[in-house]
């Protein structure tokens, strides 16, 4: 096998690993995470769906310093912000044809700050397109947003509009790429 039929065969065994573990137990969603998200401004029609990984869903990041202990279930939180501005053509679907496949999760660079009057949240969220050619483009969007340091409602506030703002520059890198059209 030659160097780039190696790198075909990895990317597929990668892509297929992926979607297994998206599909298998997928987690509940408490209504904690359900109610924190607050999407606002474009939403998306896409030829595919975005996959989250479980580990990707289980994600957490710390409330503001004074309630240690405490998390923000952010992982829930962007897979609920996914499902309500990424939404799937089902024509595109039923169309027989190979679609791109889209890959998403958090980045190193994701992560809270907090001082004794601010939460800061920034949101980097690495995605990758799996085009049905076996090209692959991979990359990361961020997201940033502060508010009060004031407790577990005002963390998931400005984990939310950090949340949002990585996914509307997503959705414009997808736009460019063919696989989404804004709908709203």
């Amino acid at each position: 096998m030659n160097l780039s039929a190696c790198s075909r065969v990895f990317l597929l065994v990668l892509n297929s690993v992926l979607l297994m573990s998206c599909a298998i137990n997928a987690p509940e969603q408490s209504d904690t995470a359900n109610e924190s998200v607050n999407v606002t401004g474009r939403q998306y029609m896409c030829v595919s769906k975005i996959y989250l990984s479980d580990l990707t869903k289980a994600f957490l990041l710390p409330v503001d310093s004074r309630h240690k202990g405490d998390n923000v279930q952010v992982g829930k939180m962007l897979d609920k912000a996914v499902q309500n501005i990424f939404w799937t053509d089902s024509s595109a679907a039923l169309s027989g044809r190979v679609l791109p496949t889209i890959t998403l999760g958090f980045d190193g660079g994701t992560g809270v700050y907090n001082d004794s009057s601010k939460y800061r949240a920034q949101i980097s969220l690495q995605f990758q397109i799996f085009k049905p050619t076996g090209q692959s483009y991979m990359d990361v969007v961020v997201g940033q947003s502060s508010g009060p340091a004031s407790g577990q409602s005002a963390s998931e506030v400005a984990v939310n509009a950090a949340i949002i703002q990585a996914l509307h520059r997503l959705g414009s890198t997808l736009v460019n790429a063919q696989i989404c059209r804004v709908i709203q």
